[in-house]
């Protein structure tokens, strides 16, 4: 079974230049499609419009920071699509935050933005991949789960709901 994933990425950064140099670097090097935003109102917006593959996002944003964010999209919007942290702000406290927020993985953005970029560019390979699997595996429980649920409601020795 194939999975569509369209390539789209989120980039919430309030810093104007660190995003543009992003931009450009996934779009060219990871032919990636890549929609800015530099609020988190804005970006919601934007995710109720568009389909993203994934969303990377700073830690401190302008009307309620990244992990809040990140909550509202796992546990109100229930979406699982990966979310990454790529921030220059980092400590064990945060990163145990992110993570325990629903974060797939938190990235330091450090003084050479490019090589930064690198590594993001192999995050962002990794967790394609990770979330094509995944939904593939849900995919095949399904049908696992329904091809059960037929054989015993079929041999008559019980009724599932």
């Amino acid at each position: 079974m194939e999975i569509e994933f369209e390539d789209k990425v989120l980039l919430l950064k309030d810093n104007q230049e660190v995003t543009e140099i992003m931009k450009n670097y996934l779009e060219s090097r990871c032919k990636l499609e890549v929609i800015t935003k530099k609020s988190t109102n804005n970006a919601l917006k934007s995710l109720k419009e568009n389909n993203f593959d994934i969303i990377i996002s700073e830690f401190q944003m302008e009307e309620i920071s990244g992990i809040e964010f990140l909550k509202n999209i796992r546990l109100e919007k229930g979406m699982e699509i990966p979310f990454i942290f790529f921030t220059e702000k980092m400590n064990q406290k945060f990163i145990l935050k992110a993570l325990n927020a629903g974060a797939n993985r938190v990235i330091h953005m450090g003084d050479d933005i490019l090589l930064s970029c690198q590594i993001l560019q192999e995050a962002l390979t990794q967790e394609k991949l990770n979330y094509e699997l995944i939904k593939e595996l849900k995919c095949h429980r399904k049908r696992y789960n329904d091809n059960i649920r037929g054989s015993f409601e079929s041999l008559g020795i019980f009724k599932m709901p």
